[in-house]
């Protein structure tokens, strides 16, 4: 990660890199978490955000806040069921 979008006073977005060199780093993801978001963008291939709101098609308020609590016990399976489908040619769903 180093680029990342910053709201500016005036409501515009600017492609920034961090505040600090610590927010700067690599993240690794699987080939196959890769090809499943290729498969979500394709859904809106003219949009260059990948999941756009559905109301307005752009990105979502930055004052909207998701409070999410990871536990892997959640989903058991989620990637092999993901995994299962793009193999049977049926691209997945990935919204919620």
């Amino acid at each position: 990660m180093s680029r990342q979008y910053v709201r500016n006073p005036d409501g515009s977005l600017e492609l920034t890199r961090p505040k600090t060199e610590n927010s700067v780093r690599l993240v690794s993801i699987p080939q196959t978490a890769v090809d499943l978001l290729i498969l979500e963008h394709d859904h809106h291939p003219d949009n260059p955000y990948l999941f756009p709101s559905p109301l307005t098609g752009d990105m979502y308020h930055p004052d909207i806040v998701v409070k999410e609590v990871y536990n892997p016990d959640m989903y058991p399976g989620l990637m092999q069921n993901l995994q299962a489908e793009v193999a049977a040619g049926n691209p997945p769903s990935l919204c919620m």
